[in-house]
């Protein structure tokens, strides 16, 4: 599984996908919370498959993979099954977090 890049910003947040679908927040609601303790990774378990959301990044995956990332990020252990794409989502929610950073440290300068 791979983080995917958001793309289209006029589907975000308007409850269309690019398809012409509901998008998962008003088709179920889910209830995100907060997967990693230090990171922005956040996520929502659904029947059938669950969201990881980094800023600019969403990843589907099975419930158990859910299950297995939220419980290497609670107890500091990664599963292997696991590793590589928690290190992969690790990887985006730091460089969220530093561009979060920059654009605080970066003052608005219009052209």
């Amino acid at each position: 599984m791979t983080m995917k890049r958001e793309q289209n910003s006029r589907a975000q947040g308007t409850g269309r996908t690019d398809d012409g679908g509901s998008s998962l927040r008003n088709r179920h609601d889910p209830a995100f919370e907060r997967l990693h303790p230090d990171l922005p990774v956040f996520g929502a378990p659904l029947t059938g498959r669950s969201v990881i959301y980094v800023p600019g990044r969403i990843a589907v995956v099975s419930p158990s993979r859910y299950r297995l990332l939220r419980a290497s990020w609670q107890e500091r252990s990664t599963d292997s099954k696991v590793h590589d794409l928690a290190r992969r989502i690790e990887q985006a929610a730091q460089a969220a977090a530093r561009e979060r950073i920059l654009r605080q440290d970066t003052a608005f300068d219009p052209e």
